[in-house]
């Protein structure tokens, strides 16, 4: 009996040594856990402002949130977009006035931080915020020297513009060529007249990606959509063939101005609902649209269908 009571007394010691070391090593104490939220607040608002000021993913961007890819990078897979290459001007001449239009998206963006509480970004050719993004190299035919505008809090807002006529989709390597093939016949033989066509701009809307992480205050277009909804038609006879995912069955053609992450869209469109008839909303409205030239980009290629 007394074997058993000193063998039952050292098992009780060598567990409570163990019991504290544990409590030691996983237990922080209260000192310890308030330095480590200062230290990891500390680095995210580090990481914020460096994001803020264009560092990291996307070369000359303003934000300090990150667009999400919309497909995973696979060898070989590149995502594949075809848009009309856009300019917004005073006239019917296709003068590009960004100082006016930039001038316009600055007042407006200010006000929807500082009425809703949401920070939105530019978005549009050459900002380089997304697959849907296209090159910064101005079209020959196009009306300005410049893709951005700089603003005075070091937004860039684009001088050059896209209307989507197709998905963001998934295309593999052997099917580019026969792709931009069939886009470039069959958007010909379509026979656009007049091309390049002026648009002019509706509503202030609210639209999400597919898979709802971010979402754009977009202008609709309003007058011009027949000729849109003309080379739609030609891009999903194409992508048809190609088995590849066709335009959205409800088509709302518009113009991108400035995208916000996903979780902010009820917000945006209360702000979207409130300048709806706002100043900032009828000076974009005055402005033609002017649609110069059709174009694909797949991966980082930039090709020319139709201008």
């Amino acid at each position: 009996l007394k074997c058993y009571e000193e063998e039952h007394e050292e098992e009780t010691a060598r567990e409570a040594t163990h019991t504290k070391t544990i409590t030691k090593t996983c237990v922080p104490s209260a000192r310890e856990a308030l330095a480590c939220l200062d230290k990891g607040h500390e680095k995210r608002s580090q990481g914020a402002q460096g994001e803020a000021q264009g560092e990291g993913e996307g070369k000359g961007t303003f934000r300090s949130f990150k667009r999400q890819r919309l497909f995973p990078h696979v060898e070989g897979n590149y995502p594949t977009h075809v848009y009309l290459s856009a300019s917004l001007s005073h006239s019917s001449v296709g003068v590009g006035d960004g100082d006016a239009c930039g001038e316009t998206l600055t007042g407006l963006s200010s006000e929807i931080t500082r009425g809703f509480g949401v920070h939105v970004f530019p978005v549009g050719v050459g900002v380089g915020v997304g697959t849907n993004d296209t090159d910064t190299r101005p079209s020959p035919s196009a009306p300005s020297t410049a893709a951005t505008k700089t603003t005075s809090d070091s937004c860039k807002w684009p001088l050059e513009w896209h209307v989507s006529l197709s998905r963001s989709v998934v295309v593999r390597a052997g099917q580019i060529d026969t792709l931009v093939g069939l886009l470039s016949k069959h958007l010909r033989k379509l026979k656009v007249k007049p091309f390049p066509f002026h648009c002019t701009l509706g509503d202030l809307c609210v639209l999400v990606n597919d898979d709802n992480t971010t979402c754009f205050l977009v202008m609709m277009v309003d007058k011009g959509k027949e000729h849109v909804d003309k080379l739609v038609d030609g891009c999903d006879k194409v992508f048809r063939k190609h088995g590849l995912q066709e335009y959205y069955k409800e088509r709302k053609h518009h113009v991108s101005l400035m995208w916000a992450p996903g979780e902010e869209r009820h917000m945006l469109e209360k702000a979207a609902n409130e300048y709806n008839n706002s100043k900032y909303a009828k000076q974009l409205r005055a402005m033609s649209v002017l649609s110069y030239s059709c174009r694909v980009k797949i991966g980082k290629q930039v090709t020319s269908l139709l201008q």
